[in-house]
């Protein structure tokens, strides 16, 4: 039992090279310029494989198209990946039924260029498994915007039950959450930017969603979110987690974490 205990406490993150396995130990530092996943992670009792779907799929376009194809031929690439998990957790099965809905959902169509799912970390505990997977799908004649998007996910590690920001935190606290997480983020990253128009950009982004259904990641002792917003820039991509305190957790939810 000890010996599952532990297993099933373990966070597995991709090895790498010592320096970028130094930026890349936790979800906080944000996964920028982290080495991908291997396609097969090993630890006591627990193996997870990244499967994937690579493959060029091609539409028949017309010359009436916004943006037309060479010849009519409009060609989509797909590169799709999706967790499966193995090991003595009754939630697994349930995981990867959900992670392999959400990627055979993944699709080509006549209007990308691009679609990718890529896998990019997990992280499993004695009550809960996670992933952060990236989404993105790229128009024909997108031109550059801002695209792509980092969905984080917890489940419970017995049921397999999704569990969101509602489960974590009493809804009745959720606005204040969000102006403490929205402090701390523009304290971090105003520089010199306009604290109000950074400010206000952020909560343009978060009106616009439900915090309440917004996914979470277990990792240890802590639960983040994505504030999911290109506020700083496109460059910057729009995958900010930021740890929720401890404080703001419902008592049920922190027995959750080790």
């Amino acid at each position: 039992m000890r010996r599952l205990a532990a297993a099933l406490a373990l966070t597995l993150f991709t090895a790498g090279p010592a320096a970028a396995a130094d930026r890349c130990t936790s979800i906080a530092d944000g996964l920028r310029d982290c080495p991908p996943l291997p396609a097969v992670s090993v630890g006591p009792n627990l193996h997870v494989e990244v499967k994937a779907r690579k493959r060029v799929l091609e539409f028949a376009g017309t010359d009436e198209d916004e943006f037309p194809c060479p010849e009519n031929k409009c060609r989509c690439e797909e590169h799709v990946e999706h967790f499966d998990f193995k090991g003595p957790v009754p939630g697994f099965r349930a995981v990867n039924e959900a992670e392999f809905r959400a990627a055979n959902a993944t699709r080509c169509s006549i209007e990308n260029a691009t679609v990718m799912r890529t896998a990019e970390r997990f992280a499993v505990t004695k009550r809960t498994v996670s992933t952060a997977v990236y989404q993105s799908e790229y128009c024909r004649g997108c031109g550059g915007s801002c695209h792509g998007q980092m969905r984080l996910s917890a489940y419970d590690a017995k049921t397999g039950t999704v569990l969101t920001l509602a489960d974590a935190v009493e809804p009745s606290r959720i606005e204040a959450l969000t102006a403490r997480l929205v402090d701390a983020f523009v304290d971090a990253n105003a520089g010199t930017r306009d604290r109000v128009t950074l400010r206000k950009m952020i909560m343009e982004d978060l009106d616009r969603r439900k915090l309440a259904k917004d996914g979470l990641y277990v990792e240890g002792a802590n639960v983040f979110i994505n504030l999911d917003t290109f506020a700083l820039s496109c460059a910057d991509g729009s995958f900010h987690p930021v740890a929720i305190p401890r404080d703001f957790l419902k008592p049920a939810f922190r027995a959750r974490l080790n």
